[in-house]
């Protein structure tokens, strides 16, 4: 993802491989230091140094727990940075708080090139372009799917029935991978909100992967999916969106405020439009749902995370449309929501946000916070704002690397049309897609890519 949104700080990556930090600075999330010391707070985005912090090496994807980060790099390279209190930096020893940002090679992975990272509350994950995934950190229960572990280990391929995966996701206290092939999903940890979808409530962690057939979404393949803070998104083929876990304020977007131990059907084409869903992200208990036309749907909190002036819909606790006028009419394509606020960004690489300023202090008293939407307020963000490019030095938001003419004809051949239309790859959505070839943004720089742009024009 070219945008990460944690507990209220922000971390964003432009055309140039920039990355720009906004939010609160108390594990040193967002990397910033005064005279060595971490600053507490950064209001307006503001450029991480990337020969200073990153050796230089570019940064294709972030990813943002509730106080610590990561990047992959484009050499394959891991970097973390934030809290440490569980060993969630997989550096090999517990800081309560890091003062920068610690680099994971590709030794550590089985000498494979990292592809994907994401955080969890207190555990990070890794996919490497084997189809093998690491994890570390997390040591109290487990959530890792292994106790005790400070430094990368592999998940053992055989917990995944020796199958390759192609997607990780992680929030809070669980974790769920996704195959390359067939569709299967996978999930492990904390079940006491029946996030994991196994069809049951656990009082203990489920500390190795649980198979997930088909079966569970009407027969369909899972495409895409997303770990919220205590609930589960999945998207299948056809653009049905699908939940379970955690309700208390709507999140899953079933018209009622049950908790879900199996997923549920929250709705497809007839709900969200031609083609259905496109991708959808969890925050800690708000959801934003992209469709295939680039729309973008909203349920779940309106009491301590993001809230959008809409209408009545997100009280009756069911998806509703985003004005896309609140985007000035542009397609969005990516997003991320953190515990208060939310980003979203534009086929041009446009960023808006939105979400909450204020907070319960110590004394119960509402006062407002540097909540990581990148301007100064003291009062809520009812409605996405844009953040003026100036901010970013005029850069674009995402990124969009060069791609072999050979990965992109091997890649074809499974969409091409004489193969049949029954192809699985043939209803493959944007979101995966874009994913796969580090692409996050729909309009690349002119130049860039001759081969994706002959071959699936129709994404950019």
């Amino acid at each position: 993802m070219a945008v990460a949104a944690g507990l209220r700080y922000s971390l964003v990556v432009t055309e140039n491989a920039d990355l720009y930090v906004f939010g609160i600075n108390d594990n040193n999330q967002i990397l910033l230091k005064n005279n060595e010391i971490p600053v507490s707070s950064q209001v307006l985005p503001r450029r991480i140094d990337n020969e200073k912090v990153f050796g230089g090496a570019e940064i294709t994807m972030v990813a943002a727990g509730p106080s610590h980060g990561a990047c992959v790099t484009r050499d394959g390279c891991v970097w973390t940075w934030g809290s440490d209190n569980e060993g969630q930096l997989g550096i090999g020893r517990r800081f309560p708080d890091s003062t920068g940002a610690e680099k994971l090679t590709m030794a550590q992975f089985g000498n494979s090139p990292a592809i994907m990272v994401t955080c969890g509350r207190a555990h990070t994950m890794v996919l490497t372009a084997a189809g093998r995934v690491w994890a570390f950190g997390a040591t109290r229960n487990s959530l890792a799917a292994y106790p005790a572990y400070l430094s990368p280990t592999l998940i053992d391929p055989l917990l995944f029935g020796g199958a390759q995966i192609g997607m990780i996701s992680a929030l809070g206290n669980h974790s769920m991978a996704l195959q390359k092939e067939g569709g299967v999903l996978w999930s492990w940890g904390c079940n006491r909100n029946g996030q994991l979808g196994l069809g049951e409530y656990s009082d203990g962690e489920i500390t190795i992967p649980t198979r997930i057939d088909a079966s569970a979404f009407g027969g369909a393949p899972v495409l895409y999916m997303s770990v919220g803070y205590d609930f589960t998104m999945v998207v299948t083929v056809g653009g049905v969106l699908w939940s379970c876990g955690c309700n208390e304020i709507g999140e899953l977007g079933l018209g009622n405020l049950n908790n879900h131990h199996s997923f549920q059907r929250v709705g497809g084409p007839e709900l969200f439009g031609d083609g259905g869903v496109r991708l959808v992200t969890c925050g800690f208990a708000y959801t934003l749902i992209l469709t295939m036309d680039k729309r973008v749907f909203h349920c779940g909190s309106r009491k301590d995370g993001p809230l959008v002036d809409t209408n009545q819909a997100v009280e009756d606790h069911v998806p509703s449309l985003i004005d896309p006028a609140y985007f000035g009419n542009s397609q969005i394509v990516v997003a991320s929501v953190g515990y208060s606020h939310a980003i979203a960004v534009t086929a041009q690489g446009r960023v808006y946000t939105w979400g909450r300023a204020n907070f319960l202090n110590m004394n119960m008293e509402y006062g407002a916070v540097n909540s990581g939407m990148g301007y100064v307020t003291t009062e809520d963000q009812r409605t996405p704002m844009e953040l003026p490019s100036t901010l970013f030095q005029g850069a674009r938001i995402g990124r969009y690397h060069r791609v072999c003419r050979e990965r992109v004809l091997a890649f074809v051949m499974g969409l091409h049309a004489r193969l049949g239309d029954t192809a699985t790859f043939r209803e493959f959505p944007d979101g995966p897609l874009e994913e796969m070839f580090q692409h996050m943004r729909l309009y690349p720089s002119p130049g860039t890519s001759d081969a994706l742009d002959t071959f699936l024009g129709h994404l950019v």
